[in-house]
C-alpha cells in the first residue's frame, strides 16, 4: 500500500486525482468497479482492524457470529423502532472452497449493530472522503501526531469466494440512519478451515488497499471547520441530541470562552 504525507490544504487535490487515477483504471484495464472506498483513522499508526478484533482474539466462525447477532437482536427490538429485520432462521456455513459465499447472514441487522457499538466484523469506510476525513480528525487522542486517510479500490468480485479473503458490502441496505448519513460501505475477511467459514483479518489483505494518505493532527482544528461547513460533523454524522450539542460547542466561543488546548 502507497503511503503519501501531505497537508490539508492539498487533500481536496490528491482525492480528485485518485479519483482520476481510478475512472482511468476502470475503463482501461477492467479490473475494478468503478469507485473509490475511504477510512478515517485519527492514528495514523493504528491497523486496519475491526472491533471484533479489538473486542477477542479468539477465532469466531460466521455461524456462531450470525447467533450472537440474534441474541442482541432480539433483546432490544423493542426498544429500537428503526432495528432492520431479523431473519430467525438456522444458517450453517459449513462450506467447500468450490462453492461461491455471497455474503453474511443478517447483513443489515449486523450493519446496525455495528454503528451503535456491538462488536463487528465489518470494517467500515465510506463512500465520501470527506466523510472519511471527519473521523479521522474527530476526537483524535493525545498521543497521536498523524492522522489517516486509506483509500480502497472497489474489487470487481464484491462478496468474493469462501476462503479467498476479502469481501464487500454495498450501500444499499437498510442498516439505519447512521448507515445513510455516513454513505458506508463495508469490507469483511474470511478464511476456510475444515470447510468451516471463520473471519480473518484485513492484515492478511493489506495489498488491495490503494493509498494511505498521512496528515498532521495539528491541521485538525482547520480540517474540522471547512468540514463543518459542508454540514460533516458530529450530528449530521451520528444525529443524536448529544452529537447535536457537541457539534455546537463552539457558542462559547462566541461569549469569550476560550477552549483549553
Amino acid at each position: 500500500m502507497r503511503v503519501v504525507e501531505c497537508r490539508w490544504s492539498e487533500f481536496s487535490l490528491l482525492i480528485k486525482q485518485l479519483t482520476q487515477q481510478n475512472e482511468v483504471h476502470s475503463a482501461n484495464l477492467g479490473e475494478t468497479l468503478k469507485g473509490l472506498s475511504f477510512r478515517g483513522q485519527s492514528n495514523a499508526e493504528w491497523e486496519l482492524l475491526t472491533t471484533l478484533e479489538r473486542y477477542t482474539k479468539d477465532q469466531m466462525s460466521v455461524t456462531t457470529y450470525n447467533a450472537a447477532v440474534l441474541t442482541i437482536g432480539n433483546l432490544i427490538k423493542s426498544l429500537a423502532p428503526d432495528l432492520p429485520s431479523i431473519n430467525e432462521k438456522e444458517v450453517v456455513v459449513s462450506i467447500p472452497e468450490t462453492i461461491q459465499y455471497i455474503g453474511l447472514p443478517n447483513i443489515e441487522l449486523a450493519v446496525y449493530l455495528r454503528h451503535h457499538g456491538f462488536p463487528s466484523p465489518l470494517l467500515d469506510w465510506s463512500e465520501s472522503a470527506y466523510v472519511a476525513a471527519f473521523f479521522a480528525f474527530n476526537n483524535i487522542p493525545k498521543d497521536s501526531s498523524h492522522v489517516s486517510i486509506t483509500v480502497f479500490e472497489h474489487p470487481r468480485w464484491k462478496y468474493g469466494k469462501a476462503g479467498f479473503g476479502l469481501h464487500e458490502v454495498g450501500r444499499y441496505i437498510a442498516g439505519g440512519k447512521r448507515h445513510s448519513y455516513q454513505q458506508a460501505r463495508y469490507t469483511w475477511c474470511s478464511k476456510v478451515e475444515d470447510e468451516i467459514c471463520f473471519f480473518d483479518s484485513h492484515q492478511n489483505q493489506n495489498e488491495k488497499f490503494l493509498t494511505k494518505l498521512v496528515l498532521p493532527a495539528k491541521d485538525a482544528k482547520e480540517a474540522i471547520a471547512d468540514l463543518n461547513l459542508m454540514n460533516i460533523n458530529e450530528y449530521s454524522m451520528f444525529g443524536t441530541t448529544d452529537a447535536l450539542i457537541k457539534s455546537n460547542l463552539s457558542i462559547l466561543e462566541n461569549y469569550g470562552f476560550k477552549k483549553t488546548d
